[in-house]
């Protein structure tokens, strides 16, 4: 908690003198990190970028060098396939084939 100025932490367990403790901030991405506490760590396993259906859809058209058949993405659509969004999680690395 933050209070007076100053930031509060409290132990879950007795700590013993000399004793090295942590703090964790939960599962945030690096972008999150340090819009809310100022810092970046690097190489966060929760960094992700976001991809649209628009994206996704040309994608593919550019992938099979031809416009997308509409019905086959009412199929899609139907099936409840194809979302607006899909969360992608960075590996941090580039595929070999790139």
């Amino acid at each position: 908690r933050f209070e007076d100025g100053c930031f509060f932490a409290r132990a879950e367990r007795e700590i013993k003198a000399g004793e090295e403790i942590f703090i964790t901030y939960g599962d945030h991405s690096d972008a999150e990190l340090l819009r809310t506490y100022g810092f970046v760590e690097g190489g966060s396993p929760h960094n992700s970028i976001l991809v649209t259906r628009a994206e996704v859809l040309k994608g593919c058209s550019v992938a099979l060098s031809q416009s997308l058949d509409e019905s086959r993405v009412a199929l899609l659509e139907e099936r409840g396939i194809l979302q607006n969004v899909y969360k992608v999680i960075a590996s941090g690395s580039l595929p070999q084939d790139l």
